[in-house]
């Protein structure tokens, strides 16, 4: 993986389902994990995915499928987030960005290829996280715990994740959370 460049929009396999990738463009990356800054279909940003390097199955650019995701980046005049990271420890910045931008967060862990937890990064230490586990209807379902090295994926502020978000604010403005 470390021949990536920043840049280049890349697709990004994992979980040998050849059909389900992300796309976006590598923001940085260390000996074990690599972080994109991903888009959407549209064209528009889709949050941060951060992945350990060992999980991607391949790396591919200069497709018909990216070259059509940045014409649409092109139209929409779509601006990135300037984000940067030090490199220290990837995961334990990317969950503390997480958490200081109450961002949503989808984290997968080792060898289970669905998300465990979503929600918002309560506590970190060492060796775990706790998460306020969010569902699809915006309600809190609890809380949930992770040890760090557990986990595999990390996606912040993901498309995909938004409704659950959205729904819980609605929810705490009404006070049901």
């Amino acid at each position: 993986m470390k021949d990536l460049k920043k840049g280049i929009l890349y697709e990004i396999h994992t979980g040998g389902d050849e059909d389900n990738y992300d796309v976006g463009y590598l923001l940085t990356q260390d000996d074990s994990h690599i972080i994109f800054q991903t888009v959407n279909v549209n064209g528009f940003e889709d949050g941060l995915l951060l992945h350990r390097t060992d999980d991607i199955d391949k790396v591919q650019f200069n497709t018909k499928y990216t070259d059509g995701i940045a014409k649409m980046i092109q139209h929409h005049q779509t601006k990135l987030k300037e984000i940067k990271f030090s490199n220290a420890n990837l995961l334990m910045e990317v969950l503390h960005y997480a958490k200081n931008n109450k961002s949503m967060v989808g984290i997968s862990l080792k060898n289970s290829g669905v998300l465990n937890l979503l929600g918002f990064v309560e506590t970190i230490t060492k060796e775990s996280i706790t998460t306020l586990e969010i569902g699809n209807d915006g309600e809190v379902e609890g809380n949930g715990l992770a040890k760090i090295d557990d986990i595999d994926y990390i996606g912040v502020d993901m498309y995909r994740h938004q409704k659950n978000k959205i729904l819980f604010s609605m929810n705490k403005q009404k006070g049901k959370t």
